[in-house]
């Protein structure tokens, strides 16, 4: 193992003892694509797992060494949401206008190819993965979604690594116009969604609103409450995906 491929690994153990849940990517080749995948839409930041399960219990030390025994040179994701306690903020463009009158605490800061990234405390409840775009050149990374993390490599070439490492400043507290923001936003993503969806987004949305539906209701209230609403939910659908797929997705939610 090399000095960069020692310093990877060292660097997601550490990671994990910053109490993130820690995952491998792939790397960008010079040729184009990455080293992982036949074909790669986005070299350096696609998994090389099936990374759900590390959504909810991070994975140890013993698999993180063997991830980086079979993959040297893989890059470093941390998965965000309350699995690591951590919200991300993408800031795609260093320009001073984008920032301006935002309230940012001092925190944990990456630098990336374009921009920045800041780490914030994750505030509990649900902040969504696909929260996505706020504002204009900020994305937000919260539960079931990830991160690039130093000292993984663009696919341009550049190396992500800390403005602000952990040890100068930990995470900051969610800013409220973040928090605010995800909330009106989720909001109208989940009144689109329950307006019914059209096929070929049918089955994958399926899964989310039963989720959803089940979170927020008692063990009781499943079968009487969550299960009619997910069956007029797929009413509004075009076409409906029917009893017998829907309650498929119902029992495995």
């Amino acid at each position: 193992m090399d000095q960069n491929s020692n310093n990877l690994l060292q660097t997601a153990l550490q990671y994990l003892n910053n109490g993130w849940s820690v995952i491998p990517l792939c790397t960008p080749v010079k040729e184009g694509g990455c080293d992982f995948h036949k074909e790669c839409k986005n070299p350096g930041k696609v998994t090389r797992i099936k990374w759900l399960p590390y959504q909810e219990q991070k994975a140890d030390e013993q698999q993180i060494r063997l991830w980086w025994k079979d993959w040297p040179d893989a890059n470093i994701g941390i998965i965000t949401g309350k699995i690591s306690g951590l919200v991300v903020a993408d800031f795609d463009s260093r320009d001073p206008e984008l920032i301006k009158g935002l309230e940012l605490p001092l925190t944990t800061s990456v630098r990336t190819h374009r921009g920045f990234q800041n780490y914030y405390k994750h505030p509990g409840g649900i902040i969504s993965g696909n929260a996505g775009k706020i504002r204009e050149h900020i994305d937000i990374r919260g539960d079931g979604n990830y991160v690039v993390a130093p000292p993984s490599q663009h696919a341009m070439g550049t190396i992500y690594d800390w403005a602000i490492p952990i040890e100068e400043a930990g995470p900051a507290e969610l800013p409220k116009w973040i928090t605010d923001s995800c909330c009106q936003k989720e909001k109208k993503n989940w009144e689109r969604v329950m307006g019914g969806v059209p096929d070929g987004t049918r089955h994958e949305t399926a899964a989310s609103v039963a989720g959803k539906l089940i979170g927020a209701l008692p063990v009781t209230d499943w079968e009487s409450v969550a299960w009619p609403c997910f069956r007029d939910w797929d009413a509004k659908n075009a076409p409906p995906i029917g009893d017998k797929e829907l309650r498929g997705v119902f029992d495995s939610i």
